[in-house]
């Protein structure tokens, strides 16, 4: 099987914490890095440009930081070349090595497009992990609805305009067939009440702190 696991930064999350996290990680990413020319699309950058609605201090009405995220998973579905396309925020730290057995556990089956981390009936889903099957037939109408989504400017219709609440609300309203690998949800720390927390932990907030500055290089992909 071959993976290929992404993330997006820019030159100062880097500083800030992501040039100690992604080193961390077996399977080394493409970085999609918010200034690269290669792969924009000036249709998000007119979308990231526009001045209404505006956004609030609250997480709930922010959406152009983690626009970079949706248009990179986007990107990436439509080239890889790879089995599975596995997103990873970048302040995911990987705690210990996996084999390529134990990722296995973690992708979609034949009949999911995607592994994730629902946290309902409590939140929207925890989107530092999606797994996608590229094989599947419905991955690529699902990364076509999540991009029309943003770009008919249809965000602002939802409650909450950041990527996880969009994720799971395309999610749900294309009915798309998806894994969860979270089956209890809990408030907290997704990534460790599932099968996750073994080799993964996402720092999020103000996790972020607590990312050292000598998180190991665990031995690199094993298929490559």
């Amino acid at each position: 099987m071959r993976y290929e696991v992404i993330t997006s930064c820019n030159s100062n999350l880097w500083a800030e914490y992501a040039q100690r996290s992604i080193p961390g990680w077996q399977y080394q990413p493409r970085i999609y890095w918010e200034s690269d020319a290669d792969w924009q699309d000036p249709r998000w950058d007119q979308l990231r440009a526009q001045a209404e609605p505006a956004e609030t201090p609250r997480l709930h009405h922010q959406y152009r930081r983690f626009t970079w995220k949706v248009q990179a998973q986007i990107h990436a579905i439509r080239n890889s070349s790879a089995d599975y396309v596995i997103w990873l925020d970048a302040d995911v730290v990987q705690t210990q090595e996996i084999t390529p057995d134990q990722l296995q556990t973690l992708m979609p089956s034949a009949d999911h497009v995607a592994t994730f981390l629902s946290r309902q009936p409590w939140m929207y889903a925890e989107t530092g992990w999606i797994a996608y099957n590229l094989a599947h037939p419905d991955t690529r109408p699902f990364i076509n609805a999540l991009e029309e989504i943003y770009l008919s400017r249809r965000i602002f219709d939802l409650e909450q305009w950041h990527d996880a609440f969009v994720w799971d609300h395309v999610r749900q309203a294309t009915t798309t067939p998806m894994r969860n690998i979270l089956p209890r949800p809990r408030t907290g720390d997704p990534f460790g009440q599932s099968d996750l927390g073994s080799h993964f932990a996402h720092h999020k907030g103000p996790r972020k702190a607590n990312i050292k500055d000598n998180t190991p290089v665990l031995p690199k992909d094993p298929t490559a």
